[in-house]
Order: structure tokens, then C-alpha cells, then sequence
């Protein structure tokens, strides 16, 4: 029983290994023929300051559920 198990865990073990060089390898081929990419700056955020302002006495939430019709209509 155990030289069977063995056998059956090896292969599987094999497979596998042979399944993830495959993975890698073309991982390698791909990235050596991508083109370099140029860097990007990160983007910067201000406040607007003209943007309206909700009222004091409104209270602003989380919508608890929301509901789309037939005619798309929320």
C-alpha cells in the first residue's frame, strides 16, 4: 500500500511541477517582449471650494436599498 501511495503522490507532485515551469516560463516570455512603460505621475487632488453646500438641517446617509424597474427607472 505505501510504495502505491508514493508512486500516486510523485506523480502528482511531477505534474504539477511540470504544469508551474510551463506557467513561469511563458511568464518570462512575455515580459521580456513587453515594451518598457513610461512613468506616470501620481495625480493630485484639490477642495473645491465653490462647490455647494447641503443645508444644516438635512441629514445625509447611506441609502439602504435601491430598486431598478422594467424602464431602468431607479
Amino acid at each position: 500500500m505505501a510504495p502505491r501511495l508514493i508512486g500516486r503522490t510523485l506523480l502528482v507532485a511531477l505534474t504539477l511541477g511540470a504544469g508551474m515551469q510551463a506557467s513561469w516560463s511563458s511568464r518570462a516570455d512575455l515580459t521580456a517582449q513587453a515594451a518598457p512603460t513610461p512613468a506616470r505621475s501620481i495625480p493630485t487632488f484639490e477642495v473645491d471650494r465653490t462647490w455647494p453646500q447641503v443645508p444644516s438641517q438635512w441629514k445625509l446617509g447611506d441609502p439602504s436599498s435601491i430598486a431598478i424597474d422594467a424602464r431602468d427607472n431607479v
